[in-house]
């Protein structure tokens, strides 16, 4: 069986962080054991609606995947009509946290033939063999497809147990030398699934399950290895829900990571709580650049209402160990989560400016299909998450906490602290014409930012909830 996938054009934030879709490259990697694979990442190659249909007219795919956050849903809906004419045998396939919080909604537009919920390399696999051997979905386990036009719900899949029998993704597959980040070359991956918290605003543990599965610190090494030696990786992004949530795994792989001959740098994510400073010195021995912390808030009440389960006072303790171990700290905060105030957000703007953060960002809390918030505030129905679920619902509070979020948006680029890490990272930079396309998509964002209009945030959205 042909088996197209396809990763949708990226927004703003993505083009200048532009890495290998990974869940993308995990499936590929599993697939490519009994079918033919061919990957188009439109992310970091030029998209015309013109392009992607003559290139699915040539390659006339039998099965045609899409991953897709909810931002992103309604824009791939539209790339599947294109697929419906160019290939109209192709049987079309969603995957992705939207598609996993509303399986039945989903599956019911016309263009969708099957979603898959959860983690989905198996059972894309799976359903690949049953449609190329003219069988029915119906026994397999972790999707919803239309039987005659009736919209079924199979039973659910456990999450992957071992981790470290997963094949490393097919980097083969990607146009590597493409991918760049903090102007060299890069890639992503994640040392473990799972995440044991449950923030109100965050969608992770519907695909991913709540049960932390880690891979072996051998198996992580391996992959390093070969993405360093093989592809020329030079930077690393860590997608880990919390890359320190287990510290003892952590040691030993910064133990592994400082010991190895093809020297990288990274950047990780995690929580304020799992931070101390003999940690943060082991992770900056290993290459550690710059790390991110989801502070979200500088408000305890409003902490407590996304159920972060951290405290300011283990913030600003985080803060510091990063700071003096030598690593750039990036925060990542939350703004209009229901019942915050202007006095709350106050307190926010107050605690970005005492932590001499390298880089920060604020998004505002959107109710996602498999939040917290979605179960709360019954807005599963959304058709346009760019404009419904942010601007258009905004209360007066909350513009004015909009607004404040645009002034402080602006203020990252006048910090001399995000200068100190800009210059770090262009003197390590590797120089081509890879990073001069890097380097005008940075540029081109810096301005945008800083030019971008009081009446834009109606577009303004978080990324990486869902």
């Amino acid at each position: 069986m042909k088996v197209l996938l396809v990763i949708p054009p990226a927004t703003e934030r993505r083009r200048v962080y532009s890495l290998p879709s990974l869940g993308i490259a995990h499936i590929a990697a599993v697939l490519m054991a009994r079918h033919e694979v061919m990957v188009l990442d439109y992310a970091v190659h030029g998209f015309s609606e013109r392009r992607f249909d003559r290139a699915v007219r040539s390659y006339q795919p039998d099965c045609v995947g899409f991953g897709c956050t909810s931002p992103m849903f309604a824009y791939a809906v539209g790339l599947a009509r294109i697929v419906r004419e160019a290939a109209p045998r192709a049987k079309i396939v969603f995957g992705g946290p939207h598609v996993t919080a509303l399986p039945d909604a989903s599956v019911a537009h016309g263009e969708i033939d099957c979603v898959v919920m959860g983690e989905g390399e198996y059972a894309l696999a799976e359903l690949c063999d049953v449609l190329d051997g003219g069988g029915s979905p119906a026994g397999v386990a972790g999707i919803a497809w239309k039987d005659d036009g009736e919209v079924r719900v199979n039973e659910t899949r456990a999450p992957i147990a071992d981790l470290d029998a997963l094949p490393f993704p097919a980097w083969g597959l990607l146009d590597m030398p493409r991918y760049y980040s903090r102007f060299r070359p890069s890639a992503s991956m994640i040392t473990a699934r799972g995440c044991p918290f449950a923030c109100t605003f965050c969608a992770s543990r519907l695909v991913h399950g709540t049960r932390v599965r880690r891979r072996s610190v051998e198996h992580v090494m391996e992959e390093i290895e070969l993405l360093a030696n093989r592809h020329g990786v030079r930077y690393l992004y860590f997608f880990d829900d919390t890359f320190t949530l287990d510290r003892d795994h952590t040691l030993a792989l910064c133990e592994r990571l400082a010991s190895m001959r093809a020297r990288l740098s990274y950047w990780c994510y995690t929580r304020s709580d799992c931070m101390d400073p003999e940690l943060a010195r082991a992770l900056r021995r290993s290459g550690c650049e710059s790390i991110g912390i989801g502070f979200e808030s500088g408000s305890p009440e409003v902490l407590m209402a996304m159920n972060k389960r951290c405290t300011i006072e283990e913030g600003r303790a985080a803060a510091e160990a990063v700071r003096a171990a030598g690593i750039f700290l990036e925060g990542f905060f939350v703004a209009n989560h229901p019942g915050e105030t202007m006095a709350d957000f106050g307190k926010t703007a107050s605690f970005i400016r005492s932590l001499d953060l390298s880089f920060y960002d604020i998004n505002f809390a959107v109710a996602y299909p498999g939040t917290a918030l979605a179960d709360r505030e019954g807005s599963h129905g959304c058709s346009d998450w760019f404009t419904e679920a942010t601007a258009s619902r905004m209360s007066s509070e909350e513009r004015k906490i909009a607004a404040e979020v645009r002034s402080l948006r602006r203020r990252v680029f006048t910090r001399a602290s995000f200068y100190r890490l800009l210059w770090r990272t262009v003197r390590c930079g590797s120089y081509g014409a890879a990073f001069i396309r890097h380097t005008g998509r940075v540029l081109m964002t810096m301005v945008s930012r800083l030019a971008r209009p009081s009446g834009s945030d109606a577009r303004l959205r978080s990324d990486n909830t869902s």
